[in-house]
């Protein structure tokens, strides 16, 4: 469709609408940069973890991957294959979307306490 609308040219306004749209939404508005996209999966994963109770070194177990990787995923330097990020949508019941996706506003705070925990 988007390809469409631009190759018309008369319906210009409306590619800006949706556009406008989708920049204004903070669940639709794609990331800036490529560690956007590390930092919120990061984010989402140390979530989704808690909420799940698996420990780094069960999920690491579940995705047949290193310890030290989880820590690069939640930590944003890593860049999970599309097979990690399928093993991590399955792991924790969701979509790579959601995975992908800015945090929600509730869970920005979770941060790493003195005892390496992650607390809001």
């Amino acid at each position: 469709m988007t390809a469409h609308i631009e190759e018309g040219g008369e319906n210009k306004e409306e590619l800006q609408a949706v556009q406008e749209a989708v920049r204004a939404s903070p669940w639709m508005a794609p990331p800036e940069t490529l560690e956007d996209y590390r930092t919120y999966l990061g984010r989402n994963v140390i979530r989704l973890r808690f909420e799940a109770s698996y420990t780094k070194t069960r999920l690491a177990e579940v995705l047949h991957v290193s310890r030290p990787f989880i820590d690069r995923i939640e930590n944003g330097s890593a860049d999970p294959r599309l097979s990690c990020l399928h093993g991590l949508s399955l792991a924790f019941d969701t979509t790579i979307d959601e995975l992908l996706a800015p945090p929600p506003k509730e869970h920005e705070s979770y941060r790493r306490s003195p005892l390496g925990l992650y607390v809001e």
